[in-house]
């Protein structure tokens, strides 16, 4: 092991024994779901690969990912790829809480997604042929750029921060626009995708 590695290990040792952990949990469930786990919708997004029609019902940008996963490995190759986007992202999220001088402990603790229910279901659905982890992966980085390019400071969101998140509106298919309570949307999305299999 290299002096330089050595040196980021001992700085960040919270967030790989987290990873670490997380690795350990995602390796589980990858074995538990051979090759994937499949949704309704997974077969229609396997269905439009190499179709790249843009006004279908699923999005495009996912078919572009898993076109050439497919084309070289299998789905087992998808649900691998997802779950180490799902690790880059938490490692993201700790460097820039870390950019923006918050604590390396209270930074790796964020990142992680610890017991809570949604966060386990959402490393299930790392297994799956869904677009939530690509989309949100995207996203995230996204977000990232813009706050960064701007000069966001943390001070900046503590009035924004808790009013965007304290009524986000879901649009449903044939449904009116919904308030939705904190934290809310994530483990209706998780519960909503096991209705659907059954």
């Amino acid at each position: 092991m290299s002096t330089a590695l050595t040196r980021v290990l001992r700085r960040h040792w919270l967030l790989a024994l987290l990873l670490l952990a997380g690795l350990a949990l995602r390796i589980v469930v990858q074995l538990a779901y051979r090759p994937a786990l499949l949704y309704i919708d997974s077969f229609r997004y396997l269905d439009d690969v190499g179709a790249f029609f843009p006004g279908g019902i699923n999005p495009i940008g996912y078919e572009l990912f898993l076109w050439p996963l497919l084309a070289v490995g299998s789905l087992t190759s998808v649900a691998a790829v997802q779950h180490l986007l799902g690790l880059g992202l938490g490692a993201g999220i700790y460097a820039l809480l870390r950019r923006f001088e918050v604590r390396a402990w209270i930074a790796a603790l964020a990142a992680a997604p610890g017991p809570k229910l949604a966060a386990l279901a959402g490393i299930v659905l790392a297994a799956a042929v869904v677009v939530r982890v690509v989309g949100v992966t995207l996203v995230v980085p996204a977000a990232v750029f813009v706050l960064l390019a701007t000069g966001w400071r943390p001070r900046d969101g503590q009035l924004g921060g808790p009013g965007a998140a304290a009524v986000p509106v879901r649009r449903a298919a044939g449904r009116r626009p919904q308030p939705r309570l904190p934290g809310a949307g994530a483990a209706d999305a998780d519960a909503g995708a096991h209705r659907r299999c059954q």
